[in-house]
This record gives C-alpha cells, sequence and structure tokens, in this order.
C-alpha cells in the first residue's frame, strides 16, 4: 500500500527537504531505508510518499540545517487500513522486534485476498487460475 504524508510550506534556506524512510534497528540503533519513499513538492509544500506494508515501522523527518535543534524524525507504525499511528522509539522497537520474529502467515492474517490480488494488479502483475488469465 501508498501511505502519503502531507508537507507544509517550509524555509528552505533553513530547512532541509522532507524524507520518509523504512526504519528497522540494529539493537537500539534506527537503521533508515529510503530506498521507497520519496518527496513530491517543494519548499512552497508537497507530499511524502512510501509503499509499505500494515505493520511496518517507518518514520519522516526534516532536517534543520541552521542548528539541528529543531529537526524533525518522527516514528510511525503503519495500521491494517494505512493509517499512521505515531510512536515513541521504545514502542517502535519493541513492535518491529515483535513483527520480525512473528511467522509471516500471522503478518497477513489480516489482509483479505482481494487486497492482495489487488495490489498485486497494483504492481503491473497478472495473475493466471484455471489457465485464465484475471
Amino acid at each position: 500500500m501508498r501511505v502519503t504524508i502531507d508537507i507544509q510550506p517550509y524555509n528552505s534556506r533553513r530547512y532541509g527537504k522532507p524524507w520518509i524512510a523504512h526504519v528497522s534497528f540494529n539493537g537500539p540503533k534506527l537503521i533508515y531505508d529510503f530506498s521507497n519513499g520519496s518527496y513530491l513538492g517543494d519548499e512552497a509544500g508537497g507530499k511524502l510518499y512510501i509503499e509499505c506494508t500494515p505493520g511496518d515501522v517507518i518514520a519522516s523527518g526534516q532536517k534543520d540545517n541552521r542548528s539541528g535543534k529543531n529537526t524533525e524524525n518522527i516514528l510511525y507504525i503503519v495500521q491494517n487500513d494505512g493509517v499512521l499511528q505515531q510512536v515513541d522509539k521504545v514502542s517502535a522497537f519493541e513492535h518491529w522486534e515483535t513483527q520480525r520474529t512473528a511467522p509471516i502467515e500471522s503478518r497477513l492474517a489480516n489482509v483479505s485476498t482481494d487486497d492482495l490480488i489487488a495490489e498485486l494488479h497494483r504492481r503491473g502483475y497478472q495473475l493466471i487460475t484455471n489457465g485464465e488469465e484475471e
């Protein structure tokens, strides 16, 4: 699923470009994967986009280029309906550990077959069942 976050106008001389990333952990250290996220917009505003699945931990933020004191880094857990639940670092870590050790079947338990098929179609896959294309 694609999740979006609206970004308000900002002073580009003070703040860097907004970012969004998947988060994993190495012990207590956050590891960011920026490969599935992007910002479409400019200093007048825009949207952050990221491809993710329910249960993923993601983060968004924006660097303060002057002092760093106002640098933003917000952690979220992606809910089954695509809503982002803001969490602190400890909650994100505990959730990530639980998701990492959970069997794959339980991670997909809340996703319907129709939703999985729709996601495959959205990604450009053709499904063939009983010799017929869907």
